[in-house]
């Protein structure tokens, strides 16, 4: 599971270690449920990775990037937007080893603009509250977008 805020970037690794030495990767394709279509691809198979085909499809367009190193190889996603959450599936093909699949999911998280916190009479308060006299207890109920919790506890001397 990864995941980003919305506006911010996504960064999903995907493995693509060579099976053995004496091998490479010929081809990585990047998926996401839904979309029959790659929405990445590295063609390697003519010549090194560092010289692959790449090609980014309409749905991340140049928000995208799959950034290949020796090791970790990651799918960077610039200015996530809430369609862009979902299953995400990494192939990679290799001369002469057996195809891998990595499978993830990306989270996008919603940061809410509006948030109350409403005081024991169901009043907005702000700033500091109080005073309270310890052992004495405080209901808060705070409220974001359609979701509430509401908490209570004891004054404690610190």
């Amino acid at each position: 599971m990864y995941q980003a805020v919305l506006g911010e970037s996504a960064h999903i690794s995907c493995n693509i270690s060579l099976p053995s030495e004496d091998d490479s990767v010929s081809l990585v394709l990047w998926y996401k449920r839904g979309i029959n279509a790659p929405i990445i691809s590295m063609d390697s198979r003519r010549g090194p990775l560092k010289n692959a085909k790449y090609f980014t499809g309409e749905l991340l367009g140049q928000r995208a990037y799959f950034n290949v190193s020796e090791q970790q190889s990651v799918l960077i996603i610039n200015r996530v937007e809430k369609d862009d959450e979902g299953d995400y599936s990494c192939r990679v093909d290799f001369r002469y080893g057996r195809t891998l699949n990595d499978f993830m999911t990306l989270d996008v998280i919603v940061a809410s603009k509006d948030v109350t916190i409403l005081g024991n009479t169901n009043t907005p308060v702000y700033g500091k509250i109080g005073p309270y006299n310890e052992g004495s207890r405080l209901f808060l109920t705070c409220i974001s977008g359609t979701e509430s919790i509401a908490t209570s506890g004891g004054i404690q001397k610190f």
